[in-house]
């Protein structure tokens, strides 16, 4: 009689264990990550103030290529821009948002690359507006750079 008892508590643990990975993945899937900015930034099409910001790949299965950027308690969505598929060479898998400083404007967001990932997502700008910014150096902000705030992911 322990034998089906046995079972049922087996089958129950995998039952548990399949539903807690899809959510695993899930946040995965969407690279959510959180970003606190010391200084206004600018992003396609607009200036994030200074704040704290959660930036999230939309749920499409089709177009791993859109980003939403959110307010910190996620009430608003302050942006939903398109991005291309970008390499980085570095080994350091951290969370990395690649901005370029611009004379008498904001620092502009390059890219982002998500912890353990390679292949990140370069910001769609204008023609005009990405040879400005190739005219520029790009410098990255990591967890390790205190001035530009808390950077978290997941």
């Amino acid at each position: 009689m322990n034998t089906p008892k046995g079972i049922s508590i087996l089958v129950a643990m995998i039952v548990a264990l399949a539903m807690t990975l899809p959510n695993a993945y899930a946040q995965d899937n969407t690279q959510e990550t959180q970003i606190s900015f010391d200084q206004p930034v600018e992003i396609p099409g607009q200036v994030l103030p200074v704040g704290s910001y959660w930036f999230v790949l939309a749920n499409n299965d089709f177009d791993r290529n859109i980003v939403r950027i959110y307010s910190a308690d996620r009430s608003r969505v302050f942006a939903t821009v398109q991005t291309e598929p970008t390499s980085r060479r570095s080994s350091d898998f951290e969370t990395t948002f690649n901005l370029v400083d611009r004379p008498g404007r904001p620092s502009t967001l390059v890219n982002w690359f998500y912890t353990g990932e390679s292949t990140g997502h370069e910001f769609v700008y204008s023609r005009s507006e990405e040879r400005e910014l190739a005219r520029d150096m790009q410098r990255p902000i990591s967890p390790r750079e205190e001035s530009q705030g808390y950077l978290g992911g997941e």
